[in-house]
């Protein structure tokens, strides 16, 4: 059902408008304007489409996190295309993709009138969902994530019955520098990002390195009528946005010390288990701490905890007046 232009070009189909009703990241909210949109589709697809108004976003629905919406959607000739922003690492974005693409699907046929008991196969568009990340993480220039890498049990009868597939950018300064060169969109957004995170590197607070780069960027051309436009509005995202992304690395601090805790407390409770064995056989401190190759000085005040507890040595009641 693509229809095409007077050159025989695949038209720049439409659908229904964005959906506003929550805050978007700086991201979304530059590339949900219809000319930057067609000008990094472009440069992604070495495309030559020269006519924005004709472009129609088709978001149904937003992935949400804290109320952010990262995602933009839109069709051009026979491409469906999601396009998402990441400033954190996210290995599951295959599986939020299919979730985000199967809506749209569902809205393609309901819009066009689609049977799906049709005995006549319906044409389609070709999903291509891209994923834009420029968090502070060692990522590489491209890699593609696959759903089926989270499918659990062996690969015993060929491939899954479903796949989807994200591509994912590093957009960061320096990283894809022929993509930034076909759109100009793209590296101005990544300049600015990049130049809050230097202005942080330097130790301003988030809004005084805000500030000072959004200034920097309007002098220098960059982004310049859009940041005059939505000077404000620009700001307030990016402080919830790193905010967010403040969170988030706190968040992963404290899992990775719970995780280290959790692992030293069972590493403790094993060593103690084993010193209540020995002591069980009548062993001393010191031959405890030579047949289980540790220090002395680990072993001793394991033993005289478990003194209380003899001579049944319960290692659980051990462990416990060691914590206390």
């Amino acid at each position: 059902m693509t229809k095409t232009d007077r050159s025989g070009r695949p038209q720049i189909l439409t659908a229904a408008g964005v959906n506003r009703e929550h805050k978007s990241t700086l991201f979304a909210r530059i590339f949900s304007e219809p000319e930057a949109a067609l000008e990094l589709y472009n440069a992604l697809n070495r495309s030559h489409y020269d006519d924005p108004a004709a472009l129609r976003f088709n978001t149904i629905g937003s992935f949400l996190y804290m109320g952010m919406k990262n995602d933009v959607s839109f069709i051009v000739g026979s491409d469906l295309n999601l396009y998402e922003h990441q400033s954190t690492r996210c290995p599951n974005m295959p599986l939020r993709g299919l979730f985000y693409l199967s809506a749209l699907y569902q809205g393609y046929v309901s819009e066009n009138g689609l049977d799906l008991y049709s005995s006549v196969l319906l044409r389609l568009p070709r999903p291509k969902y891209m994923v834009f990340y420029n968090g502070t993480g060692d990522e590489p220039e491209e890699q593609t994530l696959r759903l089926s890498d989270a499918f659990m049990g062996p690969d015993q009868d060929g491939a899954p019955a479903l796949e989807c597939t994200a591509r994912v950018l590093n957009i960061n300064s320096g990283h894809n520098r022929e993509l930034m060169e076909r759109s100009r969109k793209l590296y101005e957004y990544a300049y600015l990002i990049g130049a809050i995170r230097t202005g942080l590197a330097e130790g301003k607070t988030l809004r005084a390195a805000t500030d000072t780069a959004v200034k920097d960027c309007i002098d220098q051309g960059i982004l310049r009528d859009f940041l005059l436009k939505h000077q404000a509005e620009v700001t307030n995202m990016i402080l919830e946005e790193f905010d967010l992304e403040q969170h988030l690395r706190n968040e992963e601090k404290i899992h990775f010390e719970r995780g280290r805790n959790e692992e030293i407390l069972k590493n403790r409770r094993h060593l103690i288990r084993r010193v209540c064995r020995k002591l069980q056989k009548g062993r001393t401190p010191e031959q405890i701490a030579d047949e289980l190759e540790e220090a002395p000085e680990l072993i001793l005040p394991i033993c005289e905890a478990a003194a209380a507890f003899a001579p049944e040595y319960d290692c659980d009641r051990v462990f416990d007046a060691l914590q206390k």
